[in-house]
């Protein structure tokens, strides 16, 4: 685990140069390594391969003083901050919630970023787990 972390935090930090929009800049770019999805019937668990944490990255950009979720189709964003955590709320959609690990108190860790994505579809729901490199709210 500690190793695909690692490897996550290389794919990161290469993986969003180009963010598509000259006027955007990075606010949140992570990798999941987890992805559970549920519903009234099941909930399944998944680890996620290499090419399948690229896939479904996150990233959130400032755009003109408002937030977007850009890898969920520029969705706006409420952001606050609540303790150590981070939170991007979009209305009925779903949120990304960040926690710097550095100001967890007894984290012994080198800093960084976890996050959780989770997302509403209808009844059903997307929970995807992960690591980032940077916040910049």
């Amino acid at each position: 685990m500690k190793m695909r972390i690692r490897l996550a935090f290389a794919f990161v930090a290469i993986g969003f140069v180009s963010i598509g929009n000259a006027q955007d800049s990075i606010v949140f770019a992570g990798l999941p390594f987890t992805k559970v999805e549920s519903n009234a019937e099941a909930t399944t668990q998944y680890e996620m391969s290499d090419a399948q944490s690229q896939e479904y990255r996150v990233l959130i950009v400032k755009r003109g003083g408002k937030y977007y979720w850009a890898s969920r189709d520029n969705r706006e964003l409420m952001h606050f901050q609540s303790g150590v955590a981070h939170w991007f709320v979009s209305e009925a959609s779903g949120y990304v919630k960040i926690v710097d690990t550095s100001l967890i108190p007894g984290n012994e860790s080198s800093g960084g970023f976890v996050y959780i994505e989770h997302l509403t579809l209808l009844l059903d729901t997307i929970t995807y787990w992960g690591i980032g490199t940077q916040l910049s709210p």
